[in-house]
């Protein structure tokens, strides 16, 4: 089963995005941007004998039609695990490979290596202009020049060798940005991975600016 669904009426009623453009599986959430008619997806379109494209795709007609990108540097055989689209503008996208991290500021004719390392999953990404913030699992990174240059962030609060994150989302108000992420045994956390319970490690939040994630899982099993 791989349909996309998609309703313009608030959820009451819903359609199938056709299949030829766009099918979906577990990491495949739609990434909205500055432009209401310009989103992105993660394709898994199969391309036969049991293989997978896995692909970022672009809409510019909010959603009714999806389109593979053509005059772009990232390449046809090249598997992406993760799309994520920043809302405040239409030129910042970051897609994710299996060992590598790449970022568009050109609305994906353009992606950049920003980070490399075996098996690391991305797991979420906050955009905060001219801030950039893609937790993954190994860490923190961080670009404070809209995309252009990316660090990883000196952040402790628990062993990375130990574990690493799997999810994390993050909110700002009233000048504060706060974190939250669940981790798993790092050995077992890698691109495309589906949640596993019996290697979770720990609930964490961290407000930016302090040195070291919280641990918050009083109450957790």
């Amino acid at each position: 089963m791989s349909p996309v669904f998609h309703s313009t009426n608030g959820g009451a009623g819903w359609g199938t995005v056709d299949f030829r453009q766009l099918q979906g599986f577990v990491e495949t959430s739609v990434q909205f941007t500055g432009d209401p008619l310009i989103r992105w997806a993660l394709d898994y379109t199969g391309s036969g004998a049991g293989s997978v494209a896995q692909r970022p795709r672009k809409s510019a007609d909010g959603g009714a039609t999806w389109m593979t990108l053509t005059n772009s540097s990232w390449p046809t055989n090249r598997a992406a695990y993760s799309v994520w689209a920043s809302p405040n503008d239409i030129q910042t996208v970051v897609v994710a490979s299996f060992n590598d991290t790449y970022c568009s500021l050109d609305g994906g004719t353009n992606f950049s290596l920003v980070y490399s390392s075996p098996s690391n999953r991305l797991a979420g990404a906050f955009f905060d202009s001219p801030n950039i913030f893609l937790p993954c699992r190994d860490g923190m990174l961080v670009s404070t020049n809209a995309g252009t240059n990316f660090f990883m962030a000196n952040v402790s609060g628990f062993d990375t060798n130990a574990e690493g994150i799997f999810s994390a989302a993050a909110s700002k108000q009233n000048g504060v940005t706060r974190f939250y992420c669940v981790t798993e045994r790092r050995n077992s956390v890698y691109a495309g991975m589906p949640l596993n319970p019996f290697v979770y490690r720990g609930v964490y939040t961290l407000d930016w600016g302090q040195p070291a994630w919280q641990a918050i899982t009083n109450g957790f099993s």
